[in-house]
């Protein structure tokens, strides 16, 4: 399990990803963004969620002492503005939640698609089907570059079958702790085990 998550979030943060939540086997991911930017945001999770399957691929058969697993891996993915609550205060227990319609249509996502399948809201389809953006070298490129092929998977929701993009992956960039003093640097690191589950 270790390798296995280990290597996903790798290929989730080198896609500009971020882990928000484990929740048994699966993982809840955010891609943070100002409004104006949502169609090229919705690109990088696409280019993240295939990065996914591809890595899991490399896990196809796991070796275990209660013998052999098979590891697969589906994707939901929405767009749209969430609620953003820091919930808690009790006893130093705090919890990171994110509520709203695209974590319902997410899950709904999720639930369609089946293993090694990518399935998306309308809204993120809307804004897939919508890229335009400015290459490094100052040209346009539009779909006819980068481009989307998917499927009504029911009503609203749609399996996404491939991807092309000429966007090159952004890497969610890393604090530097280094530019803290030792005062605040305990100060965060106390405010950020309240967040850890008490019996890890």
């Amino acid at each position: 399990l270790n390798q296995v998550f280990e290597s996903l979030i790798t290929t989730i943060e080198s896609h500009g990803g971020q882990v928000v939540s484990f929740s048994g086997d699966a993982l809840s991911l955010i891609w943070p963004c100002e409004p104006e930017n949502m169609t090229e945001t919705v690109w990088r999770a696409l280019q993240a969620a295939f990065a996914m399957q591809s890595t899991i691929a490399g896990f196809t058969v796991i070796p275990t002492s209660q013998g052999e697993f098979d590891i697969l891996m589906k994707v939901g993915i929405s767009a749209g503005e969430l609620l953003e609550v820091h919930a808690g205060g009790e006893l130093d227990r705090l919890e990171y939640i994110l509520a709203g319609a695209p974590m319902a249509n997410m899950s709904k996502a999720e639930n369609l698609a089946e293993a090694g399948e990518i399935v998306v809201d309308e809204n993120t389809w809307q804004l897939a089907n919508g890229l335009e953006r400015a290459s490094d070298d100052g040209q346009q490129f539009t779909l006819a570059e980068s481009y989307v092929f998917g499927e009504k998977a029911t009503p609203g929701f749609y399996r996404i079958t491939h991807l092309w993009s000429r966007l090159p992956p952004t890497p969610l960039p890393s604090p530097n702790w280094s530019q803290l003093d030792s005062v605040a640097t305990a100060k965060i690191a106390n405010t950020l085990c309240n967040y850890i589950p008490a019996a890890i």
